[in-house]
Formats: C-alpha cells, sequence, structure tokens
C-alpha cells in the first residue's frame, strides 16, 4: 500500500503525520511532534534545522525503508511566501505559468530578483468589461528555503516529493459537503507562535494567502512585560487557564481599571505580611487578552474585506481554525463571537484512529496536526496538480514523474503478468474440464453407439422373425389340402386303373413359378433380411419357392392293350388337368410298346394284346 508523510516544520515545533492509502479511505500509521532542532548560528538571519537530530527523531518511529519508499511532503515557512492573485488574459494551459509569473515579477512589492521563485495555479475564470479572463494565483518563494530543505533530504540519502505552502492543501480537510457548494468559499486561519495565516479556498483551490507577523510569541511577551512575569511563566498561565470569562463590561475601561484597583488591594490585604508571590488577577488577565483579540479580529476582517473585494463580492461562509492558538481555552469561540458566521477548530486527524499514546489522542492538540496532515492528503490525492503548488525543482520533479512513470509500468507489467497468469491458469484449468468433458461426451456416445447398436441388432432380429413369421404364416395359409387333393386324384382314375403308389413330396425352386408378391411378400419384407444370413442362407423368393412348391407322382397298371392304355393315360391327365385347376404341369411317361401282332383278312385283329401295363403320371400342386 502507498504510504504519505506529512511534515510541517515549525518555528518551535515539527509536526510529521504518516497516513496509509487503503482502500476505502485513509490510514492514520503515526502522528507525532518534536521540537525542531535548529543549530546555533554566529550570525542573525533565518535560522537552519541540524539534519541529523532533526532525521534522529523521526526515524524514531518511523523506520528508514518507510520513508524512502514514502512520498514526504514538507511545508515552506509561511513568512517566506507572498502570494497575489492576477487576471491574465486566455492562453493555452502550458503557457499560463509563464504569462502569470512575469506579470507577478512585474506588479509584486518588493520587487523580484533572481533568487526568488514563482509557482502559480489556475482559481477560475472571470469575465472583465464582458471579456473572460484567468484568474491565477501566484505564489513567490525564495531558493534558499528550497535548497535548505533538499539539503536536509540530501542527508537522508532521499529527496522530498513536494515543497509546498501548506495552505494550498488545507481544502482536504474541510467536509466535503462544504466543498460542493459553488458560491460559498471557505477561509483557514492558522493561529501560529509566529504569524497570523489567513488562507481562502475556492472550489478546492488556494484563491487568496495572507501572512500576519504577529503570533501567539507577541501576546505572550506583551502579557509578560505588564504582568511583570517571566515569558514561561506566562505561557505556562496560557495553557492551563486560557481566556478567562468574566462577568463585566471590558468596553468601559474607568469601570474595569477600577475594579481592577479593588480586587488588587483587597488581595494585598488578605497576603499582608505574606511572603507568598502576588496572584494574577483574572480581571486584569481578561483585560490584556481583549486588545490582542481584537487585533486577531481586526487582521481577519481585514482579509476577508480585501477578498471580497478583489473576487467581486464572493463571501466567506465557513471559517476554521488551526494552528497552536487553537490550544488556548475559549480563544476561537470569542473570535467567532466577533467575526460572525459560522466558525469551528480544524480536526484533521477525526476519524483517522491515532496510535495509542500519541499526542492526536487529545482531540484539543489535533488542529496543530492540521498543516502535516493536509500536505500528506494532499500527496495522497490522484489529481496532484489540483491539490498543491509544489516548488520542488524541475528536474526533481521530472524524476519523480519518472519514477511515478515507472510505477505505473511496473504496475502495468506486474498486472498484465498477473492477468496473463489468470488467464493460463484459467486455460489449463478450463482445458482439464473441457478434456473432462469431452471424455465424458465419449464415454456417453460410446454408450449411445452401444445402445444404438444393440438397438440395430434387436431391430435386425424383429425384421428377421416378422420374416420368417410371414414365411411360415404364408406356408400355414398356402399349404394346400391334401384331403381335396386325393380325392381329386381317385374320381380322376378310371376304374380300369390300378393305383400302386401316390406320393407327395417338395418340388424343385424352377417347378414353381408363383412369385412372393402374390403372397403378401414385399421387398421391403425381404429388404428388412439384410444378406441371404437372415432366413438361413436363403434369400426370401428362393426360400418360398423351396417351402411351398409340392408334387405329387402317381404310379399305377391298366390291364389293356397299348391303345386302349393310351386313351386311359390320356384320360387320366386330362381328369387332372380339367378343372377345378388344383394340378399344373401333368406329365405321363410313355407306355411301353411290344412287338405288333399281324392283321387277318377277314377280321379286324387288335395290333396289341391286353396286358398289363405300367405308366407313370407327375403333377405340380397348384395352391
Amino acid at each position: 500500500m502507498s504510504t504519505f508523510i506529512g511534515i510541517d516544520i515549525g518555528s518551535r515545533y515539527t509536526k510529521v503525520v504518516e497516513l496509509e492509502h487503503r482502500p476505502q479511505a485513509k490510514g492514520l500509521l503515526n502522528c507525532f511532534l518534536f521540537a525542531t532542532p535548529y543549530s546555533a548560528q554566529p550570525q542573525p538571519g533565518p535560522r537552519q534545522v541540524d539534519p541529523k537530530p532533526f532525521w534522529d527523531e523521526i526515524t524514531r518511529r518511523v523506520p528508514w525503508e518507510r520513508i524512502k519508499s514514502a512520498r514526504v511532503g514538507v511545508s515552506l515557512p509561511a513568512n517566506s511566501v507572498m502570494a497575489t492573485t492576477l487576471l491574465v488574459p486566455r492562453v493555452a494551459k502550458n503557457e499560463l505559468p509563464v504569462v502569470a509569473q512575469n506579470e507577478a515579477r512585474r506588479k509584486m512589492i518588493p520587487a523580484s530578483t533572481p533568487e526568488h521563485i514563482f509557482e502559480s495555479s489556475l482559481v477560475g475564470v472571470r469575465i472583465v468589461a464582458k471579456i473572460p479572463r484567468f484568474e491565477v494565483l501566484v505564489i513567490r518563494s525564495e531558493k534558499h528555503y528550497v535548497r535548505r530543505v533538499l539539503e536536509l533530504f540530501k542527508h537522508a540519502g532521499t529527496s522530498p516529493s513536494s515543497i509546498a505552502l501548506a495552505p494550498c492543501a488545507l481544502f482536504t480537510l474541510a467536509p466535503e459537503e462544504v466543498l460542493k457548494k459553488q458560491d460559498v468559499d471557505t477561509a483557514f486561519v492558522d493561529i501560529g507562535l509566529q504569524s497570523v495565516n489567513t488562507s481562502i479556498t475556492r472550489e478546492g483551490k488556494l484563491a487568496f494567502f495572507r501572512n500576519s507577523s504577529y503570533g501567539l510569541q507577541d501576546i505572550i511577551q506583551d502579557l509578560s512585560l505588564r504582568l511583570g512575569r517571566a515569558e514561561p511563566e506566562v505561557e505556562e498561565i496560557i495553557k492551563e487557564m486560557g481566556i478567562v470569562e468574566v462577568d463585566f463590561d471590558l468596553k468601559d475601561k474607568v469601570a474595569v481599571a477600577e475594579e481592577i484597583m479593588r480586587q488588587k488591594y483587597e488581595a494585598s490585604l488578605k497576603n499582608q505580611g505574606a511572603s507568598q508571590k502576588e496572584e494574577i488577577n483574572l480581571l486584569e488577565l481578561r483585560l490584556l487578552w481583549q486588545a490582542h483579540i481584537d487585533r486577531i479580529v481586526h487582521e481577519l476582517r481585514r482579509s476577508l474585506s480585501y477578498y471580497k473585494e478583489q473576487s467581486e463580492g464572493r463571501r466567506v461562509e465557513y471559517i476554521y481554525f488551526l494552528g497552536g492558538g487553537c490550544q488556548i481555552k475559549n480563544l476561537v469561540s470569542l473570535l467567532m463571537k466577533q467575526v460572525g458566521g459560522q466558525g469551528e477548530s480544524m480536526l484533521p486527524l477525526k476519524g483517522l484512529n491515532p496510535p495509542q499514546g500519541s499526542p492526536a489522542q487529545d482531540a484539543n492538540s489535533t488542529p496543530i496536526f492540521s498543516n502535516a496532515c493536509a500536505l500528506a492528503l494532499g500527496l495522497s490525492l490522484k489529481d496532484k496538480g489540483a491539490a498543491i503548488i509544489n516548488f520542488l525543482p524541475w528536474e526533481l520533479k521530472k524524476k519523480e514523474a519518472l519514477a511515478a512513470r515507472r510505477l505505473i509500468i511496473l504496475s502495468v507489467k506486474f498486472i498484465l503478468v498477473f492477468l496473463f497468469s489468470a488467464t493460463s491458469l484459467a486455460a489449463f484449468i478450463n482445458n482439464r474440464s473441457v478434456r473432462s468433458a469431452i471424455k465424458k461426451v465419449d464415454s456417453g456416445l460410446a454408450e449411445v453407439k452401444s445402445i444404438a447398436d444393440a438397438l440395430k441388432n434387436l431391430n435386425q432380429r424383429d425384421k428377421k422373425v416378422k420374416l420368417e413369421s410371414s414365411l411360415i404364416q404364408l406356408l400355414i395359409d398356402g399349404r394346400p389340402d391334401l384331403g381335396a387333393v386325393l380325392t381329386r386324384l381317385v374320381k380322376a382314375v378310371p376304374q380300369e386303373v390300378l393305383l400302386t403308389s401316390v406320393v407327395i413330396a417338395k418340388a424343385g425352386p424352377s417347378a414353381y413359378a408363383e412369385a412372393p408378391e402374390a403372397a403378401g411378400i414385399t421387398e421391403d419384407a425381404e429388404a428388412g433380411a439384410e444378406g441371404p444370413e437372415a432366413s438361413g442362407g436363403q434369400a426370401p423368393q428362393e426360400a418360398y419357392a423351396a417351402m411351398s412348391a409340392l408334387s405329387v407322382e402317381i404310379k399305377a397298371e391298366v390291364f389293356a392293350d397299348y391303345e386302349t392304355a393310351l386313351a386311359v393315360v390320356a384320360r387320366v391327365r386330362e381328369n387332372l388337368e380339367g378343372p377345378p385347376a388344383q394340378f399344373r404341369n401333368v406329365r405321363a411317361s410313355s407306355l411301353e410298346l411290344e412287338k405288333i401282332s399281324p392283321l387277318s383278312a377277314d377280321k379286324a385283329l387288335p395290333l396289341t394284346l391286353p396286358m398289363k401295363r405300367s405308366f407313370t403320371v407327375t403333377a405340380e400342386i397348384a395352391r
């Protein structure tokens, strides 16, 4: 997961906030502060931070590896920057920074020098004399402040991701419903040790910034001088008591002065002769505080009035207070009572679950972490340009962009490898499942094929049985009535003929010419039995002919001469061939002819003598 660290180097304390980017929200990993370790310097001027104790304090809570892998944002001192809002002609977005910065160099007071560095941000578009113009916020700082931050990080062997003015990212701490209002702007008032900074954001962009060189240090010094107490003692009194509430009209200065004198006199009488130190008069302390409250209110109203005039009537509805001044009891409520409107102390770590034992567990101390938390949140935004104005040198920005690009490329490669692996795994699993499915299908097809073969075999057997049944039924139906055949034979044979034998037997295939169609056997039935095997080795027609044709063989004797015997045989044939047609192809064997006798002259005698003559008659029995 990505880690973001915001470091706010203050005049007295350095505040550090470490956030972790999680899928649904931001998580707080670390939140701590320590006294800023300034190095001793012989000459007056801006103080420099001692790198070694600075990083020792941080690495006590955040490991080096996490610092180097995290994106780190560092704040510039508020007194090191100047901000102004300019109206410039509408130009291309890539040309806008150059145009705005050149205009700022010409207008800013004091005059700009080569040691100044500029950054800008587009605030919006404003119509001036019916001509649309860009409204741009230009911030100027000094190069040596940026160099000091870079040298501080160089000691740690790393570089920051941003060097920014913290108010540029304060909008990340405001509630979302406040930022969504387009016609209402939000002010952030940072009451610090050495200055009071007022910044106003418009739709998530810094539109105004003003630094007033007046802070808690000036208030402590003034109270110390007027109360005759040491500054550390006054500071402890402020931390402990805050701004006390009194039931007295502070506008009546004379009455307040008399009341203070009266209370002091009564206190001196009670402590007369005692060596203990005189106690602080609460009414006097409250009166002294009122002058500083009035000054802070004056500075705030002055900033709001200037912004309203500059922005052509836009108004500030919400005011959030942050910094060490929010820890002073009743200060924020008294300021809002005089300024008016809606306001409260900023609680930047609300809902982030601070680590156990961190100072952020005390809700009253959390406003001091606002700048550090805003820097960390600003780095975590997807649209980095809209979040912060970055004074990081161009070469480091390019390096940061290349690192981000490498990270994106690495992430894309990782995603591609993951997708390829996932696709390969899915293809492998699908292949195995497809193979298993194919095996199941093949097994099912084999089962279906075996069932189909069995059904085919059963169908063939069924057709064979049906064919054989039809043939048997045909034979049964076509079987001749042998009783009628024998009766006909008896009637067909004359009385002078002696039957010696009658044989009825099967005839050959050629002996019977009736087609099987005549008996109801169709070609389809014949084709149902595939091959001669279906009918026991014979074709259906041949089997029918072999089983259906019957013939009769009659052997007989007659006692007569040759001519009479021929007439008898002829008469037997005629009787068999005559109606009803029960016999076909009636054939008779030839009679044996003996030697013929001579004829007498006076009397005709037969040529042959009467004798026993044998003959055979064959015929086919018709159905």
